[in-house]
């Protein structure tokens, strides 16, 4: 089942897909938008955007894990969008802490 290690590694292919197709809405957003700020509502880091990079940041560490290619190819503006908050100064404590390193909570990250 999903809850293990072989259900984890036979339902990647689908779920990759699934990711594209949710990364195809997100980075339509992103272009629609098409200011010049990073952030998914405004000028500065609201709820939405730690939402969205705690999602991509799952599947990152999902796709590493399986020695695959990042969901993040072919759609620049996600990957964009991705690695400018990481790189946010004010969030770099948080990241190199003990609670980024927590494991994730999605059910299905069998890998952890």
């Amino acid at each position: 089942g999903s809850g293990s290690r072989a259900g984890y590694e036979a339902q990647a292919d689908g779920h990759f897909e699934t990711v594209k197709a949710h990364y195809t809405k997100m980075e339509g957003w992103l272009a629609h938008k098409g200011d010049a700020t990073f952030f998914v509502v405004g000028d500065a880091p609201a709820a939405p955007d730690f939402h969205m990079w705690e999602m991509i940041d799952q599947q990152e560490l999902s796709a590493k894990d399986l020695n695959r290619a990042s969901p993040l190819e072919g759609f620049p503006l996600l990957a964009k969008f991705y690695a400018a908050l990481r790189a946010l100064p004010t969030l770099q404590e948080y990241f190199a802490g003990s609670m980024y390193a927590l494991p994730l909570n999605n059910p299905q990250a069998a890998f952890f």
